[in-house]
């Protein structure tokens, strides 16, 4: 009678809550050595010490032996007893056992309404605890986290086949969940910066002021890997504004805008007080005396010599891209010329070649500039078709009898 459940239950989707796991993980829980132990006429609490004392990891059966583990055989237990929605509350509240607390959450998704699931369910994205989860063929580390996401989104988990659970959308248009996107531990912080793009705004302000301390303090060999750890972790909020909202414009401080424009004003005076030296004498003199906190000889020469490189610069950038051009018109001469030689070795079926072309209309100015003699017009007369010479003539050259008169 351990294997049965209590008739009192109410039935989950029209059966047994047994039902809802497979026949052969079911009897190879009703064989494990852990199940006829340990899980014999226990009630929903003593499941509950249970869990807290044994369960050490979740997943579904070992590979290959085949065993199942503890964490199927006490949820094949609350199954059968079907505990009040205020046991599964305390399973999933509690802070101490998180393998408890993965056990509540894996009896809600396979039992609860969709609406229970969700409002209780949600609220474990928050949390990130280490959990190991045995695979159908390996260990692995998993996080709480991921594993309620896998509950909700999967249709498996663990190797049961997962309840249909409409989507979040579906039950918010029909009144049973607020609108809105989930709410998570940020919730409170994102009402009081007035929604999600000033609050990201914050933190991007934070980590741009942050990097520039970085950058501004020197750093020695040991602090490398600690200032780039930083770095990586500073920077998690300005990528999503980029995903999000385009690249960031970040702001220049004033001192530097003001240093950056009193530098660009003195070495134009500077270049404009050279300048008027060349021509006048007189103006030149003039600033020497007068103003010499505003400008200098060493700094006129410097700005003079910056000035010539420029222009070198300059004209070495012209001459490359001279060449260039020059390049690229010869490049395009050869291929016209080879363009002009195919044509003249191949023409087409039906219209003639460019050199026949050619050849034709140097003969017609040839006829039109050299007209014929007279003489050789009298010598030379065509012969008309009509008459009886002429067919007689093609006919002999064919070697054929001439007409019968």
């Amino acid at each position: 009678m351990a294997n049965v459940t209590d008739p009192l239950i109410k039935s989950v989707q029209g059966s047994d809550p047994q039902n809802l796991m497979e026949y052969i993980t079911r009897q190879k829980i009703y064989d494990s050595r852990f199940w006829k132990e340990e899980c014999f006429g226990l009630s929903a609490a003593d499941v509950m010490e249970q869990a807290a004392k044994s369960l050490t990891c979740v997943g579904g059966t070992f590979s290959g032996m085949g065993k199942p583990t503890k964490f199927m055989a006490l949820t094949l237990k609350l199954l059968q007893l079907q505990p009040d929605k205020s046991v599964v509350r305390a399973f999933l509240e509690q802070d101490h056992f998180k393998y408890l607390r993965v056990l509540g959450a894996f009896y809600l998704r396979l039992t609860g309404r969709p609406q229970e699931i969700y409002e209780l369910l949600d609220p474990l994205y928050a949390d990130y605890s280490k959990l190991k989860y045995r695979d159908v063929n390996e260990w692995k580390l998993m996080h709480l986290d991921e594993f309620i996401d896998d509950l909700l989104t999967k249709p498996i988990c663990c190797g049961i086949a997962m309840p249909r659970l409409p989507i979040r959308e579906t039950l918010q248009e029909a009144g049973y969940l607020e609108e809105g996107p989930r709410r998570t531990a940020l919730h409170e912080d994102l009402i009081d910066a007035g929604g999600m793009k000033e609050y990201l705004k914050q933190k991007v302000d934070q980590e741009v002021v942050l990097r520039d301390q970085q950058v501004e303090t020197p750093t020695t060999t040991s602090d490398t890997t600690t200032t780039n750890s930083t770095s990586t972790s500073t920077t998690s909020a300005i990528s999503l504004w980029e995903r999000r909202y385009g690249k960031l414009k970040i702001k220049k401080k004033k001192d530097d805008t003001r240093d950056s424009t009193n530098s660009e004003e003195d070495s134009e005076t500077a270049t404009n007080a050279i300048v008027d030296g060349g021509n006048t004498g007189r103006e030149t003199s003039h600033l020497d005396t007068t103003d010499n906190a505003f400008i200098d000889r060493p700094n006129s020469t410097s700005t003079s010599t910056s000035i010539a490189n420029g222009t070198e610069e300059r004209k070495g950038k012209r001459k490359t891209v001279d060449n260039n051009d020059t390049l690229f018109l010869t490049e395009k001469k050869k291929k016209k010329k080879k363009e002009k030689k195919n044509s003249e070795k191949y023409g087409t079926l039906f219209k003639p070649s460019a050199v026949e072309r050619s050849k034709e209309k140097s003969r017609k100015r040839s006829k039109d500039d050299h007209p014929p003699n007279e003489a050789e017009s009298k010598t030379k007369k065509p012969a008309d078709q009509n008459s009886d010479e002429y067919w007689n003539d093609l006919r002999s050259s064919l070697g054929m009898n001439p007409l019968k008169k």
